[in-house]
């Protein structure tokens, strides 16, 4: 089966839809962006997580993510996790002020749909920079390849976190697996019975905690932040109990290099519900959440002024 690429709408927005003979995903660019679906086209498995508390909304500059938007589906992180308050950052950010879980979430992307690719970008003028995310779905049962460009359109250097930051929809007994020998360490949390934090473990094992293993529901009752080691090619796959396929995510060479995860056992939900259950699993440039911090002590990653750098993403289900 050749690769499709179709005009659609979910709702009321403009999407598309990208098909190949083993995945299937939605995209929406009004809703920042977002990757609302990527399933198993051969077993049906829907990978990615939905919010049944926070319906989708179109999304408001400066909004808070996690009381009203954090609906699930794919988001791109960028350039922070935690809010920045105005004039904390400095650089090309200046007195800009800096929205919780970033800038790119919050606002319609453009869209250039050509050449069995889907082609999005933000480049707003209130904005120092220029994003830019490539979709490209192989033919048959290849990969889904993420290309990515930042622009920085400034005379000062930029500085940044990026993550990309897809909800897995996890189930008990499922694997979370990351390279041999790869040391991790869990930075922050919620809820009871914790692994141990900021002390780097070799993965997957935390203190009595196996942390490639979901729990069954009920039994940890904790969301734990963490970040891997940097990795020549950062990867992780996730392997569902019942032996289908695994999906797969690696970064290109050259590419950021490390791997955040959000674990979240029934241990938190920032929209005031019943706690959530699942997984975000994030390959990222920098080992935090807050950009002020990162950039106050190196951290964070820098662009220099004018400054252009790409990298890419693989996802596979196999």
């Amino acid at each position: 089966m050749s690769m499709t690429l179709t005009h659609t709408r979910v709702d009321d927005w403009s999407a598309y839809e990208l098909a190949n003979q083993a995945m299937r995903l939605t995209v929406i660019p009004e809703l920042g962006g977002k990757i609302l679906t990527l399933d198993d086209a051969r077993s049906g498995r829907s990978w990615l997580w939905r919010n049944p508390y926070l319906p989708l909304r179109t999304p408001e500059a400066g909004g808070v993510y996690i009381e009203s938007f954090d609906s699930g589906g794919w988001d791109e992180v960028f350039p922070s996790v935690d809010p920045c308050a105005a004039g904390s950052v400095g650089g090309a950010w200046g007195d800009h002020a800096i929205t919780d879980h970033g800038e790119l979430w919050c606002r319609p992307w453009s869209v250039q749909a050509c050449d069995g690719a889907l082609k999005m970008f933000v480049d707003d003028p209130a904005l120092p920079f220029r994003f830019e995310r490539t979709l490209r779905l192989a033919p048959d049962e290849g990969p889904l390849t993420f290309d990515y460009t930042l622009v920085n359109q400034t005379e000062k250097p930029l500085p940044y976190i990026w993550a990309t930051h897809p909800l897995i929809a996890i189930e008990p007994g499922m694997r979370i697996d990351v390279p041999p020998g790869v040391k991790a360490t869990c930075t922050g949390g919620d809820g009871e019975g914790l692994p141990p934090l900021n002390q780097p473990f070799e993965w997957p094992h935390n203190g009595s905690h196996d942390l490639s293993c979901v729990p069954q529901r009920g039994q940890a009752g904790f969301a734990v932040k963490l970040f891997t080691e940097p990795m020549d090619h950062a990867s992780v796959t996730l392997t569902p109990p019942d032996g289908s396929a695994a999906l797969k995510l690696t970064m290109a060479a050259g590419a950021p290099h490390r791997v955040g995860m959000w674990l979240n056992y029934d241990g938190w939900s920032g929209a005031k519900t019943t706690h959530y259950f699942n997984a975000g699993i994030e390959p990222t440039t920098t080992p935090a959440d807050r950009l002020d911090l990162s950039a106050a002590d190196g951290a964070a990653a820098v662009l220099g002024p004018r400054g252009t750098v790409q990298w890419a993403l693989r996802v596979e289900l196999a």
